[in-house]
């Protein structure tokens, strides 16, 4: 996240988006070639055909990564703040950080609770825990869609996040 906000600074969120859509698409697709590779070879074998995919892909990334001028960024001397009790206390001091942490808190648990949730009413609901993996697959595929669609619209993030609320 971080370099990619070096990269672009002005249009981070775009290319964030497209990041955590990427990261989306590829952690609702890669159980179907897991589950290939499972059932057709041992756990074994699966562990090394995965270490060679990942082999391959870092190889070809820095290949890329290289033969790019992204790579050039630029080198600033800065020497990083030490985070001492002093800072600590103050940044919890000004409200606004403190809110932050506590809606990133909130966010992780209602996320967390709201999936475990889902699989447990659909079992005993519906008997079929089908259903909940279905439901969760449902839940990641619109998040991974808004991934991309955010960054598209022409609107400030506290709007985009107000939005978000009222739709819930």
């Amino acid at each position: 996240n971080s370099l990619i906000v070096d990269l672009h600074k002005e249009t981070s969120s775009k290319y964030l988006g497209l990041l955590h859509g990427c990261y989306g698409i590829g952690a609702i697709l890669s159980p179907l070639p897991l589950q290939w590779l499972l059932f057709n070879n041992s756990l074994k074998n699966t562990y090394i055909i995965i270490g060679i995919i990942v082999l391959v892909i870092v190889i070809i990334s820095i290949l890329i990564f290289y033969s790019s001028k992204s790579y050039k960024i630029e080198n600033i001397k800065t020497t990083e703040k030490k985070v001492s009790k002093e800072f600590v206390d103050n940044y919890f001091k000004t409200k606004r950080n403190f809110l932050l942490i506590l809606s990133s808190i909130f966010i992780a648990f209602f996320q967390a609770g709201l999936l475990n949730w889902i699989v447990r009413f659909m079992i005993l609901k519906f008997d079929s825990a089908t259903f909940g993996s279905i439901t969760i697959s449902l839940f990641w595929i619109c998040t991974t869609i808004s991934r991309f669609l955010i960054p598209q619209l022409k609107i400030s993030p506290l709007k985009a996040l107000g939005y978000g609320v009222l739709i819930s």
